[in-house]
């Protein structure tokens, strides 16, 4: 493994201003949604001269978009990982996207560039190759025992996230099949099941991915 080096820390970007701006488009298709179904149901009342109908319809649709608004922006408030660090630092184990085709790796941060850029090198090379990363495309990792506890509380079924493919240290989407439990290795571990990894039958295996090498999934990938 790398060297142990002097640590220093930046802030991280505001990861909850981009959920919600993604989140305000999913409000805003299920309304029009819930517009469209209501506008059917609305027509449907006009033609029964039913005006009590009518309002009700119009309450119900004003109803369902403020309660999509309030439960989106609470899970936003509380956080996708409750207790967990909220900066990076010298010497962090990070998933970081290193190639424009948008390949994650398991790397290491060597320096802090700015509020905007982090240095990185891949632990996987015997040259330790650096890398220079947009703050956006590094993940931080689970490393502290409260990190862990923050991660087994989070990631459970059906939760999609990004994982280390076993035998690797490439990351890649994957879904939460089984509760964090103690492995054969004594890493606390999820059961995930790897989109796209298909064996000679078609059936998916559930793989068993220590904790501190699965990530929240980015916001692009």
């Amino acid at each position: 493994m790398p060297r142990r080096a002097s640590r220093d820390s930046a802030p991280v970007a505001n990861r909850s201003e981009v959920l919600w701006e993604r989140a305000k488009v999913v409000v805003q298709t299920l309304s029009m949604k819930t517009f469209e179904e209501s506008m059917s149901k609305a027509q449907a009342a006009l033609r029964e001269h039913d005006m009590r109908r009518l309002v009700e319809i119009y309450q119900t649709a004003l109803e369902v978009e403020s309660r999509l608004l309030e439960e989106i922006d609470s899970a936003l408030d509380e956080g996708p990982l409750a207790g967990a660090r909220t900066e990076l630092a010298v010497d962090d184990q990070v998933a970081a996207k290193v190639a424009s085709h948008g390949l994650w790796i398991l790397a290491r941060v060597v320096g802090l560039v700015g509020p905007d850029d982090v240095e990185v090198e891949d632990v996987d090379d015997d040259n330790l190759r650096r890398f220079k990363v947009k703050r956006t495309d590094v993940l931080l990792l689970p490393k502290t025992a409260a990190e862990i506890a923050a991660a087994r509380a989070t990631y459970k079924p059906p939760n999609v996230v990004f994982a280390m493919y076993p035998e690797t240290t490439s990351f890649y989407k994957a879904q939460v099949v089984a509760p964090a439990h103690i492995s054969s290795s004594g890493d606390d571990a999820c059961l995930v099941r790897f989109a796209d990894d298909e064996d000679d039958d078609g059936n998916v295996p559930a793989r068993p991915i220590p904790l501190r090498f699965i990530a929240q999934l980015p916001v692009a990938i």
